[in-house]
């Protein structure tokens, strides 16, 4: 930390001099092209002289500097917002030094460009299998499904305020609501709630996502691509989000997923959506989506930024 305080906190480790002169030992040696699949190790490899592509899933700097803006202690504020800047800092290093960026959305490929720099990006979205979507859920009941890392703090935010703010009232008008929340990292901190399920680290998501009518994505702030969102579809499963949550995915409120942003249009729909709908929009949705972010599409689009000799 003394010898490098401008490294963003999530990053310190990998200025480790041990882990840098290895990894540089070994890409010097051994690689000709290497993938930087996350920002985090660019503090021990950034002298490294392969080609370089950097695998952008986010903007990292505008999830801490929107993390800032949602901050409600001042002090907090001011820690982020230095963090944001020295994730800036980071971002566009890597940036300007990769041969090619391949980001997971237009969205983001128009930052790196404009906040960066960065010369050649191109989106490659996460690939999924669309083979076929699951059949409709069984029951009468509406089951919820959360799906996502809790360690996150987009996702931890979002649920958090899902938890407190949305969910006691919906269930209050609709008890026959059931949410189940799946994703490893620590529990939310809540006193346990009538109809929600905390089911942690799962290895298998098909079963839950076979019972679910409606995957929900509370998230506030962030960037990159809805994975989980993306997830839902291909299962054939229907969306309630923000606008945020599915940022970048061209997908139209109403047509193929379900928009909320106040509280109280969350529990609006909540409280008046069907298990048809919710079928029919899953089917629009994975349908929509197919073709974008089906796997071997997006395989290709990253073949294309290889260099020609080594494609």
């Amino acid at each position: 930390m003394i010898t490098h305080p401008l490294a963003p906190l999530t990053m310190r480790e990998f200025y480790e001099p041990r882990l840098k002169k290895a990894l540089f030992e070994g890409v010097a040696t051994d690689a000709e092209i290497m993938v930087c699949d996350t920002l985090h190790v660019w503090g021990a490899v950034s002298n490294a002289l392969p080609f370089i592509i950097y695998r952008a899933h986010n903007v990292e700097s505008q999830i801490w500097k929107r993390a800032s803006k949602h901050a409600t202690n001042p002090i907090l504020r001011i820690l982020l917002a230095f963090q944001a800047w020295c994730v800036f800092s980071a971002e566009r290093s890597l940036a300007r030094r990769a041969n090619a960026v391949a980001t997971v959305s237009d969205t983001d490929a128009k930052s790196f460009t404009d906040l960066y720099g960065a010369e050649r990006v191109v989106t490659v979205p996460i690939g999924f299998n669309f083979e076929a979507p699951l059949a409709a859920s069984p029951g009468k009941t509406v089951n919820l499904l959360f799906v996502g890392k809790l360690d996150w703090p987009p996702n931890a935010e979002g649920l958090r305020w899902f938890l407190r703010d949305i969910w006691p009232k919906a269930a209050a008008k609709r008890p026959q609501l059931r949410l189940r929340i799946v994703g490893s990292g620590r529990k939310p901190d809540f006193s346990p709630l009538e109809g929600v399920e905390f089911l942690g680290r799962v290895t298998d998501l098909v079963p839950l996502y076979r019972q679910c009518d409606l995957a929900i994505v509370p998230v506030r702030y962030g960037s990159g691509t809805r994975v989980k969102a993306i997830e839902a579809a291909r299962y054939g499963r229907a969306l309630l989000s923000t606008g945020l949550g599915v940022e970048g995915l061209a997908l139209d409120d109403a047509k193929h997923y379900l928009r909320a942003e106040s509280a109280a249009e969350w529990i609006q729909v909540l409280t008046r959506v069907t298990r048809l709908e919710c079928a029919e929009l899953g089917a629009r949705a994975f349908q929509h989506l197919r073709e974008d972010f089906d796997e071997r599409n997006c395989a290709k689009r990253f073949e294309t930024l290889l260099p020609s000799n080594k494609g």
